[in-house]
């Protein structure tokens, strides 16, 4: 297992200043902007979005604020790597309290809205 220490300035990765840049399906862009009504990535977004969507997948730890978009930023990662045409188990979160599970399920079912993968 890797972890990768990232504060201002020491990452080999380029933050997201634009959800664009991150080469989101259609699908997923459309629940970003108009489901959830972003407007550009929050701080932790930016930083651990690239992190995230870019190869090699490497074990990420990030800490925010409560509100700051963690729960976005995993769900986004964990969706960017379904194929919609598979039917068949392709993702799955645990997490470990109910409310948590609760906050991610509605926000899995915000993004998935369009692409019909549950």
């Amino acid at each position: 297992m890797c972890f990768l220490k990232v504060t201002s300035g020491d990452t080999p990765y380029t933050s997201a200043s634009r959800f664009e840049e991150l080469n989101l399906s259609p699908e997923l862009m459309k629940g970003l902007y108009v489901e959830m009504k972003f407007e550009k990535p929050s701080k932790i977004q930016a930083i651990s979005l690239p992190m995230i969507m870019t190869p090699p997948h490497k074990h990420l730890i990030a800490q925010a604020h409560n509100g700051s978009g963690k729960t976005t930023c995993f769900v986004l990662g964990m969706l960017s790597r379904v194929d919609p045409t598979l039917r068949e188990p392709q993702a799955l979160c645990i997490c470990p309290t109910r409310e948590l599970a609760n906050q991610v399920c509605l926000v899995t079912l915000i993004l998935v809205n369009d692409l019909r993968v549950i």
